[in-house]
Parts: C-alpha cells; structure tokens; sequence
C-alpha cells in the first residue's frame, strides 16, 4: 500500500491518515517502516497525546455547559 501524503515523515503520515478518518493499524504501519526504529514508541506518544487532548476538550465543554436546573 502506498500513501499518499504531503511529508516524508512516518508519524506525520500516520497523524495524516488519522484525522482523515482512516487510522491504520499500529503494528502493520510500523512495519512499513523498518528503518524507524523508533516509530512504535512516537505513534504511542501521539496517540496517549490526543487522548489528553480529548479528555481536556471534553472536560473544557463541561465547564462552558450551563449549571443544571
């Protein structure tokens, strides 16, 4: 499979190909890159990364809810 992306970085093209809609699997995508030893590890950094952000977007939207009645 080859995608089709706007850098040559493994991670940028993972995060690409998330906020697309169509997140790849981890391991299967780590294995197209051999030569980044490292890539495991980043993909889990981002992943726990927008996770957080997740958590933080939500818990923003609760504090701008109105008070319940």
């Amino acid at each position: 499979m080859t995608y089709s992306t706007s850098t040559e970085d493994p991670l940028a093209v993972f995060n690409e190909l998330r906020l697309a809609g169509s997140p790849p699997d981890p391991e299967a995508f780590c294995a197209r890159f051999p030569e980044h030893p490292s890539l495991r590890e980043r993909i889990a950094l981002l992943q726990r990364l927008n996770r957080d952000l997740d958590h933080l977007v939500l818990a923003q939207d609760t504090l701008l809810s109105p008070p319940p009645e």
